[in-house]
């Protein structure tokens, strides 16, 4: 029998975690500059990185975020600090989305990584496939190098 903390969401990510288990976790709401929208609240990145810190920390630092929404890129400039690391990377639009659009490139992008493909190959791809550079990726480790 399971006692009240192992029925917990948070118990069992944190032991998964620890068991190695990594983690891609998708956001979608609407970015900008400044933070992500949440509801009709816009959340700070900074305040976002603070919950991050604790699931990248506890999986080596390998957590991935997929912030294809609306100017997602944004995110990764929460790295530009010292100190632990949000995420170790971060997959972004560099513009603006409609609905639809950023449904069809999750679509690609999850299509491609269940064929095998790296996410080296996978962002060139459907950059190519969309005629324009939509989808960006970058480590937080090389975002804080280039801001030093």
């Amino acid at each position: 029998m399971k006692t009240p903390s192992e029925k917990c969401p948070n118990f069992v990510v944190q032991n998964r975690t620890k068991a190695g288990t990594k983690y891609f976790l998708q956001f979608v709401g609407h970015g900008c500059r400044d933070g992500i929208e949440v509801g009709s609240e816009i959340v700070a990145w900074k305040d976002l990185a603070e919950h991050l810190e604790e699931v990248n920390t506890l999986s080596n630092n390998t957590l991935l975020l997929n912030m294809s929404t609306c100017k997602g890129i944004n995110a990764v400039k929460v790295t530009a600090s010292d100190g632990g690391y949000p995420f170790f990377g971060v997959i972004g639009a560099t513009e603006n989305l409609l609905v639809t659009h950023a449904i069809q490139i999750n679509e690609k992008l999850y299509k491609k990584m269940m064929e095998g493909k790296s996410l080296q190959n996978i962002i060139p791809e459907i950059n190519t496939e969309l005629n324009k550079e939509v989808l960006f990726i970058i480590s937080a480790e090389g975002f804080r190098m280039l801001n030093k």
